[in-house]
């Protein structure tokens, strides 16, 4: 076999897994508990998003070429789905917090939310004075956007019930 087509079955494997692990777990749904344990459910989702955002504020900072706003909107969008959904991982009951916080929930929901506003910012025309702006600030607007993060994941494990009044159970379109 080639090395070319090697690669390509490598990359096809990588991309079937998660299917494939998808459709085991209906097969089997007695095996599904073990993958919905609290601890799994922290360090996958919360560890993993903590470490993915981090990451991406890295490769911001590192790459010059994210000074241009449309890579910096979507670069950001990377980062605040990550940061954001930390949050929703790492507030799992039974690890760091023993109670079920509103931070649980909300984050998974704002993390779509902000994401897609950074992806949407990423993808239209800016009017030129913006632009220029932007690309003059744009360390500016990464530095405001990691505040913002960071002061959202510090709250929501000091200040616990901080978004007890945000409605995140009822998911039906009013």
């Amino acid at each position: 076999m080639r090395r070319d087509d090697l690669l390509a079955t490598g990359w096809l494997a990588v991309l079937l897994a998660p299917i494939a692990a998808f459709g085991a777990l209906l097969l089997f749904p007695s095996v599904d508990p073990v993958f919905m344990h609290f601890r799994f459910h922290f360090w996958i989702v919360g560890a993993t998003s903590l470490a993915a955002a981090l990451t991406a504020a890295v490769v911001i900072i590192a790459a010059p070429s994210l000074r241009e706003t449309r890579l910096l909107f979507l670069a950001l969008a990377f980062m605040s789905i990550a940061g954001l959904f930390s949050v929703h991982g790492l507030m799992t009951p039974g690890v760091i917090q023993h109670e079920f916080y509103q931070s649980l929930p909300v984050s998974a929901w704002l993390s779509i939310a902000v994401g897609a506003a950074f992806v949407a910012l990423s993808a239209v025309e800016l009017p030129e004075r913006a632009r220029r702006a932007l690309d003059r600030g744009g360390s500016a607007l990464f530095a405001w956007t990691a505040v913002a993060l960071a002061t959202y994941i510090v709250l929501s494990f000091t200040a616990e019930g901080w978004l007890d009044g945000v409605p995140a159970d009822d998911r039906r379109i009013q």
